[in-house]
């Protein structure tokens, strides 16, 4: 047993020390290794007790040992060796305390302490038990002092991706946030803005313990290029709750759009192969958040090839067109998109990223043909331009049209060939014209390959084009519909055929083949309408219109707006001040948040508080409480609407105070020009009640997160709006739902100071 006795000791040494190493580097070692490494040095010093009282018990029980209390009954002076005696004592207590060895040696014997007159003598049995009980004295101490700070510390986040104030660039990567010590994921809240849907996942470092310091959110749908990304904890303290629950901002950035840093081929390149592929190299990865749209001013079909990497590339299906100058606008249109489906969930307008121009190789023989298209009038001639003088004898032999038509060549001069029918063409009918390989120039140039080109002759009208086009959205109530033919066609029977639904009353015009139809009233906002041009239009060269055409478009959401400038807070609890700040701006009062907050009534009665309760305080409807940055026993607050309303009068804004409100009542006074400072809960915070008296006894009704915006717009119908647009000084401009936007304002009783 002494053997075990022993290897135990060493063992339990051996763990002290790498606690102690553990406890050392607290800052490169988790949370719970510590505690792991706790819970073994607690078996350790558990085992090596249940031995020790065993031993002791068989002690006790077959070695009867007592006190000798010797008294001389007379005073003496106190030796010169007392200390020295008390030293020895020390030494003898906690010097090889499990030594069995000199435990067995002087079980028997009795340590003789003299103090003053008085002798002791102890059995050494009672010696060896005060030196266990000093030996578990210190292992407390020391366990106590290594759990204390873990056990009572508050879980500050010490990594956090992606890094605050960076950019957010890989959403296939979570957001992630590591805490100093585990929480208490059970009452944490966690707020995001933008809203982004997503799964909230909660990580344990051992899966055997109950301990969380780790949160990921892993999006299902990216967040709109260039916005701000906030998570607010609410409710954030330790797995232990030894400290007050807590509220932390984490700011960073949703990736910014692609900049275009170079192409190929490079801007005003020349002679570019007609089979080139144009390749776009960007700044950044390309991936779903942006979308890509180019607009050539000459016809080009293409693929839009894209593999997430720095580059876009447009594959030709076909080859450019020779000799031609291509002018490409690069634009971008900003995207959120669900992750797994690549579902697009937001689409933004389009934006200009960049221009190409470049000049294909000059076509090797012919310059212009003539004519072209689908609407070829019957008696129109066939007119072939070279780029070079040719010559004219390999022209002919190798010219065909296909169907067979009779008629004459003739040259206007050495390198316009024409061919004129014997007779009109027949109408609706598709021709082929065709130069054999092989024809020359004078200088010697010879086609290494047939020349083809084709036309077709006028036949019955087509609808060839919709303004508003098939299936737009957005489209402003005050737009005119044009609709183009692609032949002259009578006036009065393409009128005739026009319909519009739900019907709508208008004039109509005519640019050249285009229809232009009026309404004499504006278009209903949200609203799809439907264009139809019926079959019977009369042609004047061709062939009348044989079916109907028809186009779809919706008209735009009722957006209305003010021009409110938006300023946002430099301080914590200034949200207040800056609304009032805006508004007077908007007045035509130039205006800050430290102009406003320096002028501005206050109330700067201390507070005092009981717990975490305020008893006494400030009043809020007289001048602003609290520090603006939420400093003090109390931190900061604000001022209510009575204080702003009395300000503004005061450097000549009329305004008015309303309470008890509605959203309708409130749309209407933005509508007339009017935007109006609200008093709510910001949504975030957590909305427990903290009122307060003043020390006169006035009752002060507070909400924790008490939070003001200034309202600019809405949208939908001014009596019954969906959505209600704000300027928020602390996350920008929002758009809120009604029903929302009533749920933060009602804390208040729906307060409102409206400027006019």
């Amino acid at each position: 047993m002494n053997k075990y006795v022993y290897n135990l000791q060493i063992a339990f040494i051996t763990a002290l020390a790498l606690f102690s190493s553990l406890h050392a580097k607290v800052a490169e070692y988790e949370f719970e290794v510590v505690f792991i490494s706790g819970c073994i040095i607690s078996v350790f010093i558990l085992i090596f007790d249940i031995l020790t009282i065993i031993r002791c018990v068989y002690i006790v029980i077959n070695r009867k040992k007592r006190f000798n209390v010797i008294d001389e009954g007379k005073r003496r002076r106190v030796s010169k060796k007392v200390i020295y005696k008390i030293k020895n004592l020390l030494v003898k207590l906690f010097i090889n305390p499990f030594n069995l060895k000199i435990f067995r040696k002087k079980l028997n014997n009795k340590i003789r302490i003299n103090l003053w007159k008085i002798h002791i003598q102890i059995p050494y049995l009672v010696i060896w038990i005060v030196k266990i009980l000093a030996f578990n004295a210190f292992a407390a101490i020391f366990l106590f002092n290594g759990y204390r700070k873990q056990f009572t510390t508050y879980p500050n986040y010490y990594a956090v991706f992606p890094k605050e104030d960076e950019i957010w660039n890989d959403y296939q990567k979570p957001i992630e946030i590591s805490f100093s010590v585990p929480i208490d994921k059970d009452i944490l809240i966690i707020n995001m803005a933008p809203e982004t849907k997503g799964d909230w996942e909660f990580e344990k470092s051992f899966s055997f313990l109950p301990f969380i310091r780790r949160i990921k959110f892993y999006p299902k749908e990216t967040i709109y290029p260039d916005q701000d990304i906030m998570i607010y904890l609410t409710d954030l303290t330790n797995h232990f709750h030894t400290m007050d629950g807590g509220e932390h901002l984490i700011r960073f950035y949703s990736i910014s759009l692609p900049d275009v840093e170079s192409t190929t081929p490079e801007n005003e390149a020349a002679d570019v192969p007609i089979d080139q592929d144009i390749i776009i190299n960007l700044n950044q990865k390309d991936g779903s958040y942006v979308a890509w749209n180019f607009d050539f001013n000459i016809e080009t079909d293409y693929s839009l090839i894209r593999d997430n990497e720095k580059y876009i590339i447009l594959g030709l299906n076909e080859n450019l067109k020779q000799g031609e100058t291509y002018e490409i606008d690069i634009y971008q249109i900003p995207l959120s998109t669900n992750i797994e489906t690549l579902e697009i969930i937001k689409r933004g307008e389009k934006v200009n990223a960049g221009k190409i121009k470049f000049t294909t190789v000059t076509a090797p023989m012919i310059e212009s043909f003539e004519p072209t298209g689908t609407t070829v009038m019957p008696d129109s001639q066939i007119k072939i331009v070279f780029d070079n003088e040719m010559n004219k004898d390999s022209v002919e032999s190798a010219f065909s049209i296909n169907p067979e038509t009779e008629g004459e060549i003739t040259w206007e001069d050495d390198r316009t060939f024409i061919f004129t029918p014997s007779e009109s063409l027949p109408k609706e009918t598709h021709y082929e014209i065709t130069f054999k390989q092989g024809i020359k120039s004078i200088v010697g140039g010879t086609s290494e390959e047939d020349i083809i080109y084709t036309f077709d002759t006028i036949g019955a009208v087509r609808v060839i084009g919709w303004s508003p086009g098939y299936g737009a959205t957005n489209v402003r109530i005050g737009s005119s519909i044009n609709i183009t033919f692609d032949q002259t066609v009578d006036h009065t029977s393409a009128q005739e055929s026009f319909s519009i639904s739900p019907a709508i009353s208008g004039n109509f015009s005519w640019n050249g083949n285009t229809m232009i139809f009026t309404p004499s009233s504006s278009l209903a906002y949200s609203t799809q309408y439907t264009t139809t041009i019926q079959s019977g239009v009369k042609t004047v060269y061709g062939y009348d219109s044989r079916q109907s055409f028809s186009s779809t478009f919706t008209t735009e959401t009722n957006i209305f707006s003010l021009s409110v400038p938006l300023y946002r807070q430099t301080h914590a609890f200034t949200c207040n001040i800056t609304a009032v700040a805006m508004v007077l701006s908007y007045s035509g009062v130039p205006s800050s948040e430290m102009s406003v907050y320096n002028n501005i009534a206050k109330d700067n009665t201390p507070c005092t508080i009981a717990g975490s309760d305020i008893i006494t305080w400030g009043n809020p409807h007289a001048g602003y409480v609290g520090n603006i940055d939420g400093a003090g026993e109390c931190g900061g607050y604000g001022i209510y609407w009575e204080v702003a309303s009395s300000y503004m009068s005061s450097v000549g804004v009329s305004n008015r105070i309303y309470t008890g409100w509605n959203v309708a009542d409130l749309a209407r006074e933005v509508q007339n020009g009017h935007p109006a400072v609200i008093w709510w809960q910001n949504g975030w915070a957590s909305p427990y009640d903290k009122s307060w008296n003043t020390p006169d006894g006035q009752y002060i009704r507070a909400i924790n997160g008490m939070h003001s915006e200034v309202v600019i717009g809405f949208i939908g119908p001014v009596d019954n709006p969906t959505h209600i647009i704000t300027n928020d000084p602390w996350r920008g401009r929002r758009t809120l739902t009604v029903s929302y936007f009533n749920s933060l304002w009602g804390y208040f009783n729906r307060t409102a100071v409206v400027v006019y």
